[in-house]
């Protein structure tokens, strides 16, 4: 059995809210993170040899140390663990929000029996 009827309203509230923070909280770390990759990107696209002839000429190239830099920072490391945390946080808040309305669903299909039984016995 569920919670008190009354009770639904506020906790599916209360959880489309942490949804709501969680979402932002991850927009704010992709930022970031979107932040320090492009930094990266421009290095790269700028970064010439002692010739002054580009060091990485291809998007090949471009890509490869693209991915090295990101995977030797320690901050961008950090912000992207933190970005799966709250991906997780999300995902398992959205199924405790589905649960819950799944439920609020059922205790009212049921409160609508018993008024539509009570109806039936007062006639």
């Amino acid at each position: 059995m569920g919670m008190d009827f009354e009770l639904y309203p506020s906790a599916i509230a209360d959880l489309e809210t942490k949804g709501l923070a969680l979402k932002n909280r991850a927009q704010s770390l992709k930022d970031k993170l979107d932040t320090i990759k492009n930094q990266f990107m421009s290095e790269i696209a700028s970064a010439v040899d002692e010739n002054g002839k580009k060091m990485f000429s291809n998007a090949e190239a471009r890509e490869i140390e693209l991915a090295k830099r990101l995977q030797e920072d320690g901050k961008y490391q950090s912000l992207l663990n933190q970005l799966s945390d709250i991906e997780n946080e999300r995902a398992e808040n959205e199924i405790a929000l589905d649960k819950i309305k799944a439920e609020f669903s059922v205790e009212r299909y049921k409160l609508r029996l018993r008024t539509a039984e009570q109806i039936e016995q007062a006639s």
